[in-house]
């Protein structure tokens, strides 16, 4: 879940048919491995997304080194709260 949330990661257009892992993604080395990760074990990455709607994010910074976002949980029956971090 974290993966698929606290990330801003996404696939290239029109790269429906191609295997996940030779993809390209909008996004940096790290987050791309994670999302094609995500995609593999878990499922439709984007569809995670729209079913857990994001209210609020904290961007990643090299700063921070953390990133931390909200989500309205899938039941609308509460809210993720996630964070990635980086040391």
């Amino acid at each position: 879940m974290v993966s698929a949330l606290c990330s801003r990661a996404e696939f290239a257009g029109g790269q429906q048919g191609t295997p996940v892992m030779k993809r390209d993604v909008n996004g940096d080395a790290s987050e791309a491995a994670l999302l094609k990760f995500t995609e593999l074990t878990a499922g439709n990455v984007m569809d995670i997304r729209k079913k857990n709607l994001k209210l609020a994010e904290i961007p990643f910074n090299s700063t921070n080194k953390f990133q931390v976002s909200v989500h309205i949980s899938e039941n609308k029956n509460g809210y993720h709260l996630v964070m990635k971090v980086s040391s």
